[in-house]
């Protein structure tokens, strides 16, 4: 897991591995490996931006990724994880598994 413009707090930390471990553990070994990646950024509108990049490593080593960026943290980590899942499913059921 890897953190720019952020405080990665054992928390924050806690929740992303929660939140990944229950989307990818449906898949067993086919999932390789998980990573995250958080950043905030300045929005040109006004604000801040929190954004969070999961990638998952597939058995066949085929390489995942999703992303998503929301107001709040957790609400992005959710929704990447989410998606990521997705991703994944497709990939398996493609002909994969």
């Amino acid at each position: 897991m890897t953190c720019a413009g952020l405080s990665l707090t054992k928390e924050l930390r806690a929740e992303v591995r929660r939140r990944l471990l229950l989307a990818m553990s449906r898949f067993g070994r086919e999932v390789r490996g998980v990573s995250a990646h958080l950043s905030e950024s300045a929005n040109p509108l006004g604000g801040v931006d929190q954004q969070c990049q999961v990638r998952a490593r597939l058995e066949s080593g085929r390489e995942l990724t999703a992303d998503a960026i929301s107001g709040q943290i957790g609400t992005a980590v959710a929704r990447s994880a989410t998606r990521l899942a997705l991703l994944v499913t497709a990939a398996l059921d493609g002909g994969s598994r």
